[in-house]
């Protein structure tokens, strides 16, 4: 344990590998070769390193070499970083780093793995070419000497491109190259701008010199370790949790339920983990967590009450702060796949806030939860706290058109708006600038219509001048230039729109236009009785339906069409008026 301290704190100040996941690595080592058989992957390896996409393990046998525990933890750094390296990139790193030492001058990396050495100088090498193609689990299927002759000239490889004068410089762009998953020949091409032939050239003649070139970092190895590690005894509970959970995360799940269940019935876990103290109690409980949402949902009230013990939830320093917050975050996720109330979900994450107020993940699944819950208030200070240009800015920029989506469902036009012209300027690119002006269309186009309807003609011009900067579709063009023209004709002429005015609806048959010196109105048969509207022209009626387009409304006896009608009482051309169309649907 205390060599993997040494690593950590060396590898945090190398930011190629420096970490931001703060949930703990387990690490376990069997007491002979028959326990660590079945746990294996191969039969010729003395360890390995396990991801199930939530949590880390490093599991080994009775011996190991302390540059196997360096490679082990190499790829635990490499899948933390988001690093998807092809199988020879991923190893060979893995083995290149394996050689971290302490020195009078600092930490260095480079010195030649002698057995590795031996193997690419004494026979037949893997070629480049072959390298570039095995497949990320291929190897572990090879007989113990190609894996050996795989791994050998991995580290070769990656030793030449790391510390060769005319390789070194671009490691990094080979990285990232590695971290988008593009493939060897096509990296090597548009990095190196060198084919696969002429890098196994160059290898050839790296090797053949046997070069002494090593990386020296000024960071003084193993200086903080000691006082990092602590012995404590490992109570039965914790030790049946951690081979459940061994089994579980190598994908061995009927094993790792058996196990669980065993755990469950032989332990009380509320009492366990709340006698571990601070600062294990929150380590058992993420174990904890992880089984018991692969066993199903019959454990939710004690994982419940887990997360509600103050052994778990108090701050015990910044890396322990960051490990629970990121535990607090998974427990909101399982709180909300096991639907239970929205203020669990929102507590979790509100203490995943509060033990690491740079968690932007978990700030901006809290505003989602505050969003769910229509506290828009709460919701909209959420996304605020999450920096513009960071890594979940479209998810801020989401929230905030959620958040303004239900403004607009409340009436709140305005707030809208204006909030989303705020929010553009969480807008990262194209994708994120087109959510926002589609959003920002839909609000103008709502308001203007609301507006329009209610009478406030000039609010109705705003909105939907506004609109149009962001509408592209001719569709939208003419919608919005359709408000425009209704509100302008609606606000002049004996049928101009009235302050306060509120529209009704009526639905019947039309039967006759009686046209008169002051205008015409429309008689329709609406509940058995005859209903006379005032009919102002056409460009201050909208109307609309399939038929909109063969209508004809001539004065004197009309056909019998369906048709429903909105207007605005009372009307102005006759007593028995009922009040002014404003829309017409056939």
């Amino acid at each position: 344990m205390q060599h993997f301290e040494k690593l950590y704190d060396f590898f945090q100040t190398v930011p190629s590998f420096r970490q931001t996941r703060m949930l703990p690595t387990r690490v376990v080592q069997f007491a002979n070769a028959s326990q660590f058989r079945q746990y294996q992957v191969t039969d010729w390896e003395y360890g390995h390193y396990e991801f199930n996409g939530s949590r880390d393990w490093i599991a080994f046998g009775p011996s190991i070499p302390d540059h196997g525990l360096a490679h082990e933890y190499v790829h635990l750094l490499v899948t933390r970083g988001g690093l998807r390296p092809a199988a020879w990139l991923g190893e060979g790193i893995a083995e290149l780093f394996s050689t971290v030492r302490g020195s009078a001058e600092g930490t260095v990396v480079g010195d030649p793995v002698e057995h590795r050495l031996r193997t690419l100088l004494g026979g037949a090498p893997v070629s480049v070419e072959t390298l570039a193609l095995i497949g990320p689990e291929e190897y572990l299927r090879f007989a113990p000497s190609i894996a050996g002759r795989f791994y050998a000239q991995s580290w070769a490889l990656t030793h030449m491109l790391y510390l060769a004068p005319e390789y070194s410089p671009r490691f990094d762009e080979m990285l990232a190259a590695a971290g988008r998953g593009q493939p060897t020949p096509d990296a090597m091409q548009s990095i190196y701008a060198r084919g696969l032939e002429q890098i196994a050239g160059d290898l050839a003649a790296y090797w053949r010199d046997r070069p002494k070139r090593l990386k020296v970092f000024p960071h003084r190895f193993g200086q903080a370790a000691a006082a990092n590690v602590e012995n404590v005894p490992v109570s039965p509970f914790e030790r049946s949790l951690v081979i459940a959970d061994l089994y579980a995360v190598m994908g061995k799940e009927d094993l790792a339920k058996r196990a669980f269940a065993a755990v469950d019935r032989d332990h009380s876990a509320l009492d366990e983990i709340r006698s571990a103290g601070r600062k294990r109690a929150a380590a058992l409980a993420a174990i904890y967590l992880h089984l018991a949402r692969l066993a199903g949902t019959q454990t939710v009230a004690t994982i419940t009450k887990v997360f509600e013990l103050p052994e778990v939830q108090d701050s015990g320093g910044p890396e322990h702060d960051a490990m629970t917050a990121e535990l607090f975050y998974e427990f909101a996720m399982f709180a909300r796949e096991a639907k239970l109330p929205p203020e669990k979900v929102i507590s979790a994450l509100s203490t995943a806030v509060r033990l690491r107020p740079d968690y932007l993940e978990a700030r901006s699944k809290l505003g989602y939860a505050y969003l769910n819950g229509k506290d828009y208030t709460a919701a909209l200070a959420a996304f605020e706290q999450v920096p513009q240009g960071s890594e979940v800015t479209s998810a801020a920029l989401n929230g905030f058109c959620g958040i303004a989506m239900a403004y607009v469902d409340s009436g709140r036009y305005d707030e809208a708006a204006g909030l989303i012209i705020k929010a553009r300027d969480w807008a990262r690119g194209a994708i994120d600038m087109t959510q926002a002006d589609q959003t920002a269309l839909h609000i103008g186009q709502t308001a203007a219509r609301f507006h329009l309807n209610a009478g406030n003609l000039a609010e109705a011009q705003q909105h939907a001048t506004n609109a149009r900067r962001y509408a592209s579709q001719k569709a939208d063009i003419d919608e919005l230039a359709r408000v425009l023209d209704l509100a302008a004709a609606r606000s002049k002429g004996q049928f101009a729109t009235r302050t306060g005015e509120s529209l009704k609806r009526a639905r019947g048959t039309t039967q006759s236009l009686e046209c008169t010196p002051k205008g015409a109105l429309l008689k329709v048969m609406v509940d058995g009785k005859s209903v006379l509207f005032d009919l102002p022209g056409p460009e201050s009626v909208e109307v609309t339906g399939s038929a909109a387009t063969s209508i004809e409304l001539r004065c004197g006896p009309l056909k019998a069409l369906s048709v429903s009608l909105e207007y605005a009482p009372p009307g102005v051309l006759s007593p028995a008026s009922v009040g002014m169309i404003r829309r017409m649907e056939f």
